[in-house]
């Protein structure tokens, strides 16, 4: 099963994920019209996908795709964090300023930070921090 391994900016910091790439699922190649019924009927199998009546085919080729990537038992990182953009309402979460918030005015991308607006002590100051150390709110 590929699994991926990534980063993610919590509250709490940055914390590390292992998930299944396709949780849930499984791929298997059997005759649709000949064995589905078996297929459904086996043990720890909830359903075979399908959109109304039509059952998708996944070539072979997207198969061996998958294998090359995911080769071994390994998880892959992949970098799944939510870049923040400028206009973007940020909670610091790592460093002297965890858990302030603050509005992104500048992303600085050839050093991997941002440039920040924070209300301290009653005035707006900039300050510059690394985007790793920021999570974006969620607009509700």
């Amino acid at each position: 099963c590929p699994r991926i391994r990534f980063e993610k900016a919590t509250r709490r910091g940055r914390v590390w994920f292992v998930e299944a790439l396709f949780p849930g699922y499984f791929f298997a190649r059997f005759d649709l019209g000949a064995h589905l019924r078996a297929v459904q009927a086996s043990p720890n199998v909830s359903g075979v996908v399908h959109f109304g009546p039509e059952f998708p085919v996944l070539p072979g080729e997207a198969i061996r795709d998958l294998q090359c990537e995911f080769p071994g038992a390994e998880p892959r990182v992949i970098d799944a964090g939510v870049e923040p953009r400028e206009g973007d309402t940020v909670e610091i979460v790592e460093g002297a300023l965890a858990g302030w918030t603050a509005l992104v005015t500048q992303v600085l991308p050839g050093r991997e930070r941002v440039r920040l607006l924070l209300d301290w002590l009653g005035e707006v100051r900039e300050a510059e921090v690394s985007k790793r150390s920021v999570v974006r709110q969620l607009s509700e």
